[in-house]
């Protein structure tokens, strides 16, 4: 009589056992789910913040454009010497501010490109141009 009763114990821990792994599975498998959503939603982020920098990076190529001086504005090039001379010291090339701006931030984001554009405010595709300009150079 307490052989048929084990027989039963045995068969509904068992059953149990498999109830309790079929949980596990099910919640890992949510966890997973959770995470792929996550996942999407930071790639959607990022497509959203590069293609807004992607359309700043644009706006500011085009106003950089429009404030360029012509030719026959640079007609004072003894004045412009004269004041490059006195201030030399005093003031940096834009270019050198603005690749000692880059090299800071490369240096910052660990060495990446794309995080140091995030905190530029700039496309990637800027920095790599830049960067590689300056190895021609």
């Amino acid at each position: 009589m307490f052989e048929g009763k084990c027989d039963v114990v045995a068969m509904a821990e068992e059953e149990l056992d498999k109830q309790d792994q079929k949980e596990s599975q099910s919640e890992v498998i949510r966890a997973i789910r959770d995470v792929d959503i996550a996942i999407d939603q930071i790639r959607e982020s990022f497509s959203l913040i590069f293609g807004m920098l992607e359309d700043r990076g644009h706006e500011w190529i085009d106003n950089y454009e429009a404030v360029q001086p012509s030719s026959s504005e640079n007609h004072d090039e003894g004045k412009i010497e004269e004041l490059t001379s006195r201030h030399r010291s005093k003031v940096k090339p834009l270019w050198l501010v603005e690749r000692e701006a880059i090299q800071s931030a490369i240096a910052a984001s660990g060495g990446s490109i794309t995080r140091a554009a995030v905190l530029l405010e700039v496309a990637p595709s800027t920095l790599y141009r830049k960067l590689r300009s300056w190895e021609d150079a």
